[in-house]
């Protein structure tokens, strides 16, 4: 069998799903994984808790919004159809781009376009991001990869989403890096709230230390509160799974860091669900 595509489990799993909830009305919520600074693995992290999540039971769809790489489409192994720039003014259909992958997750790979960063006028973002949230019939949560560059995508998703996950290493030209880019966004809109996700962190140093001084800084400086979501442990393996187009809990199940992906999953799910039912609840108010 083609390891770029599901299982016959899988495919059945994930029809089971898209049946079972086809008359799915509401906004699906959005959680999006930005890097603090180029390099910290966030579409290796997109893919992998992705799977995570789709393993624990959720439907999900992975998108790739990151204008400067076609990386999903690589550790997938499939080709990606369109680019932001498509999707943005309607050139393609994004129910038909979206692919299957692990675990009966979908994934929605896109084409590098880095002459795209600011030409895209936001009506235009806009409406992509509202057609992301209406795939109720494919997903109970959407996860994107919005790549580390700051661009108008960037902070409309910085407004919209139900969860804001800032990926950084330990160490910490990362964390200043990443204080930077919070900073940033928050002078285009105001957020109470954002994730933390620290990545390639070693087994000896606990993340609680490094994620609660974080959050200590933001708040005092910045105003919002940044909320640990994880951290996944550095492991060789990671690129043994990478070269080999598959994600890493199906790869390796059993090790450490396929552990740390799954409470990151069930972390995120949580996070992202419980906004996502106190904006319902103002809406009905």
């Amino acid at each position: 069998m083609d390891r770029h595509f599901p299982d016959q489990a899988s495919l059945l799993r994930m029809l089971a799903r898209q049946n079972s909830k086809s008359a799915t009305t509401h906004n699906v919520p959005l959680a999006v994984i930005y890097g603090a600074e180029r390099c910290v693995g966030v579409t290796t992290l997109c893919l992998n808790v992705g799977a995570a999540i789709a393993e624990s039971g959720r439907r999900v769809v992975i998108v790739d919004l990151d204008f400067e790489s076609d990386g999903l489409a690589q550790l997938c192994g499939q080709g990606a159809v369109a680019s932001i720039s498509d999707l943005a003014h309607s050139r393609v259909d994004l129910h038909e781009t979206l692919l299957p992958s692990v675990h009966g997750a979908l994934v929605l790979p896109t084409l590098a376009e880095t002459g795209s960063l600011h030409a895209i006028q936001p009506p235009s973002l806009q409406r992509l991001t509202d057609q992301l949230q209406r795939l109720g019939r494919h997903a109970d949560v959407v996860l994107i990869d919005a790549g580390s560059r700051p661009t108008p995508l960037t902070e409309i998703l910085w407004r919209r989403a139900e969860h804001f996950i800032l990926t950084a290493c330990s160490a910490r030209s990362s964390l200043t890096a990443g204080y930077g880019a919070v900073r940033h966004l928050l002078e285009s809109a105001p957020r109470a709230n954002f994730g933390l996700l620290l990545n390639r962190v070693s087994a000896a140093q606990p993340e609680e230390p490094i994620i609660e001084g974080f959050n200590r800084v933001c708040q005092r400086h910045a105003g919002a509160a940044a909320i640990g979501v994880g951290a996944v442990r550095h492991a060789l393996e990671v690129g043994a799974a990478q070269a080999s187009c598959d994600a890493f809990s199906v790869r390796y199940p059993q090790s450490a860091v396929a552990g740390d992906l799954a409470n990151i999953a069930k972390r995120i799910t949580s996070l992202v669900f419980d906004a996502s039912t106190v904006q319902l609840y103002r809406r009905a108010a």
